[in-house]
């Protein structure tokens, strides 16, 4: 920004030699008043000469020191002013100081000394006078409006490279580290941090991110209170212009000495998606120039959060993408070993432990109902930390939670399952139930017909837990497959049925076309033999070997047809 500064000096330059040469005046001043924008304190000229220390600032401030605090113009003659109760200083025979203001906007003095002639400033020179004034403090303001311009940019520029990072795989201390760093460096800021609760445990937030003060690369951990939890709690920056003075101030007890000569800081939230991921920690320098600059950036410095917070979400995407992948992978794995040949109880455990694994779930199991029983479902395999031996077909009670699924065909998902109204497991399994947080109970439905429920259930504050709270549809997915695993030990049954059924029927048609119609032929020819003997004994004979046939004809249908077929067709 050099050339900026370097621009507007001359242009002052110029201004005040032309103020010089129109008013008679010996040298014309410009006191600035301290600048948000670092523009010179003071510049001084004459007509002839270039600008320089001709007139030294605590002379004509001396004079300024006299000036009401309404910033009206003064104007001291050169015979000296006896309402002043002190002559002007020896340098300066006479004076005119007329405020430089834009608007409402003051920027300080613009002054005329030593007129001509050891005359006095008129009227007239004082109108000229606040016409330069005017010039001034619009010069003044371009620049500061070039420079915000040209901060604004830098910031922006900053900003662009977190987006371009976003575009590929993102580290999250790589990430974090670019955001400490960059706001430093256009900030000017002495400190920054990016501090986020920790998953395992959300009363404590951990510095991810640290840089400034030489405290780069340290990680350390802090207890709720403090500023940085109430912007997560609140999601509302905080900005405060003596943060070591402040209340809420709760830095790490290794970190206070280091952090003393901080005045102004931002606590800035890391919002993305509306959920408040953790904290930006900026601070500045007490009394350094970038901080009061900075006192008006708090939002770029938001804008960098937020940019940061997208980060922060790209490395959350890629945890879930990954997971997501995880789950597909075991999914497909578990339905190509149920697509085999496989025992009912076999595939339930493999279903229970698949889950498990990839979920973190602390306890799962699966229930089954029978429809002849309608008061008790029974385990086919349940297990947990806490559990005792469950063996399988254990019959427990068709009640509470679980009834209500297998009534309605509807899940029940809670993240607080163990104090669900409903929630009435075997005694013996009640106290390891007790710590559950989340839990699922999904029914299994396979071509409409219920045929059980599986359980999934977490531990309250597993790191687990908020995670699985967002993957209800992955395990339901497991519970389908339980479905069509349970539907496929089913068919495979019903399949050894048939293969029954069609070797009766084989039998049965071999029977009726050859074994039965052979012994239906026997029958009329011994019919037609009983005709054609005399003997009254042989004909007896004859006629009971003919019943005979034709009761074991009998039984033979009934064997194979069932008792309704009486007759050969």
């Amino acid at each position: 920004m050099a050339d900026v500064e370097l621009e507007l000096r001359r242009e002052l330059e110029e201004l005040l030699r032309s103020a010089c040469r129109i008013a008679g005046a010996g040298h014309a001043a410009l006191a600035l008043a301290e600048s948000d924008w670092n523009v010179a304190e003071f510049l001084t000229c004459d007509h002839d000469v270039p600008c320089g220390p001709d007139v030294a600032w605590p002379s004509v401030k001396e004079c300024l020191d006299l000036t009401p605090k309404s910033q009206q113009v003064v104007r001291i003659p050169a015979r000296g002013d006896a309402l002043t109760e002190r002559p002007p200083n020896p340098q300066i025979a006479s004076l005119l100081a007329v405020p430089v203001r834009l608007l409402a906007e003051s920027y300080g003095w613009l002054c005329l000394l030593n007129k001509a002639g050891d005359a006095d400033f008129t009227d007239q020179d004082e109108e000229l006078a606040a016409e330069f004034a005017t010039s001034a403090a619009r010069a003044v303001e371009i620049s500061r409006l070039r420079r915000q311009q040209r901060r604004r940019e830098r910031w922006l520029k900053g900003a662009s490279e977190l987006t371009t990072m976003l575009l590929g795989e993102v580290d999250l201390f790589e990430a974090m580290g670019l955001v400490t760093r960059r706001v430093r460096e256009i900030s000017g800021a002495e400190f920054s941090s990016v501090v986020l609760c920790t998953p395992e445990d959300c009363s404590e937030f951990a510095y991810n991110a640290v840089d400034g003060l030489g405290l780069e690369g340290s990680a350390v951990r802090i207890h709720r209170p403090g500023i940085a939890a109430s912007v997560i709690e609140s999601g509302r920056p905080v900005v405060t212009n003596d943060v070591t003075q402040d209340k809420r101030y709760n830095p790490p007890v290794e970190w206070q000495e280091r952090l003393g000569v901080l005045g102004l800081a931002m606590f800035m939230p890391l919002t993305a998606s509306e959920q408040v991921l953790g904290t930006l920690v900026v601070g500045w320098r007490k009394g350094s120039p970038e901080e009061s600059m900075a006192a008006r950036e708090a939002q770029n410095v938001q804008i960098f959060a937020d940019q940061a917070a997208l980060a922060l979400q790209q490395v959350r995407v890629q945890h879930e993408r990954t997971r997501h992948e995880l789950w597909v992978e075991a999914t497909s794995r578990l339905a190509s070993l149920l697509l085999r040949e496989v025992d009912r109880d076999e595939a339930m455990r493999l279903v229970v432990s698949q889950l498990r694994g990839i979920s973190g779930a602390d306890f799962g199991g699966i229930l089954l109902v029978d429809p002849s029983d309608t008061d008790s479902v029974h385990t086919v395999v349940f297990e947990g930390v806490g559990i005792p031996g469950v063996p399988s077909d254990l019959n427990i009670p068709r009640q509470g939670l679980v009834a209500s699924v297998i009534e309605s065909g509807r899940r029940v998902v809670s993240a607080d399952y163990a104090r669900l109204e409903g929630h009435l497991p075997p005694s013996e399994w009640q106290a390891a139930l007790s710590v559950v947080g989340l839990g699922m109970l999904i029914p299994l439905i396979a071509d409409g017909q219920m045929l059980g429920v599986l359980f999934a259930a977490w531990r309250r504050g597993s790191p687990h837990e908020n995670i699985a709270a967002g993957e209800v549809e992955q395990v339901q997915t497991f519970a389908d497959l339980a479905s069509l695993a349970l539907q496929r030990v089913r068919t495979q049954n019903d399949h050894e049925e048939l293969l029954l059924l069609q070797d009766r029927q084989r039998i049965s048609r071999d029977l009726h076309d050859h074994v039965l119609q052979h012994m239906f032929g026997i029958s009329l020819r011994l019919k037609s033999a009983l005709d054609l003997q005399a003997d009254l004994e042989a004909r007896q004979r004859v006629g009971e070997a003919i019943e005979d046939l034709d009761e074991t004809s009998r039984q033979v249908r009934a064997v194979v047809f069932g008792p309704s077929h009486d007759d050969v067709g």
